[in-house]
């Protein structure tokens, strides 16, 4: 895992379909990857959307409560990470460590959060042109707030949202504010309303998750 193979990933995905003016949703770590594609494409994205995100993984993580852990139990890992720390409602966790086990394996996503851990994008970021929403959760414990608000402060053209709520994805009461805020920032970024965007389909601008994907291109 490194920042340049999930950018070539991100590549990948979207000279498959052939994507121009865009957005990029990235969580966590995968917001160094996709700021890494933003400045070396910057005709292709519109905008970024960072989730989470941070400017230095060794600051920003805990590596023993991510990685001992996992390494430790895999099993009872994937039970107890996302309802331990508030991640999503106890309704929500059987759905979530079903997707993970489809998704990934021990050793690969060991591998990602020892590589989101050593990764560091101070030197790219004020390289980012791209207009960039930096959203984030205030109680989220694994990333601090005041990792959003440095790494928002380092961007040329960002805006910093703080969310009430510690979930690492956006769900429950931090739907709606998460979406209204994405919505807004689209708007400015476009100069088109919602609206607007859902009548024009052809030349409409897209929106990528991007996530790790199976088999990527490293």
């Amino acid at each position: 895992v490194s920042t340049e193979a999930l950018a070539l990933d991100l590549e990948a995905v979207v000279d498959r379909l052939s994507l121009k003016d865009f957005f990029v949703f990235a969580p966590i770590g995968y917001g160094h990857s996709a700021s890494r594609y933003a400045v070396a494409h910057p005709d292709r994205v519109a905008g970024l959307i960072l989730w989470a995100s941070f400017v230095d993984g060794a600051q920003a993580y805990e590596r023993i409560t991510l990685v001992d852990l996992a390494e430790q139990n895999w099993e009872f890992f994937l039970q107890t990470i996302a309802q331990g720390k508030g991640w999503l409602e106890p309704r929500e966790v059987r759905a979530y460590v079903d997707m993970l086990k489809q998704s990934t394996t021990q050793k690969d996503y060991l591998a990602f959060i020892e590589w989101s851990i050593g990764s560091n994008v101070q030197s790219l970021l004020p390289e980012v042109r791209t207009p960039v929403l930096v959203l984030h959760p205030r109680e989220f414990d694994d990333v601090k707030v005041e990792e959003a608000m440095r790494l928002a402060s380092m961007l040329p053209n960002a805006r910093l949202v703080l969310l009430e709520g510690q979930r690492l994805i956006p769900t429950a009461e931090m739907v709606d504010p998460a979406l209204r805020a994405i919505a807004e920032f689209i708007d400015d970024v476009t100069g088109q309303p919602a609206g607007e965007r859902g009548q024009a389909v052809p030349s409409a601008f897209r929106t990528v998750l991007f996530t790790d994907l199976v088999g990527h291109t490293e």
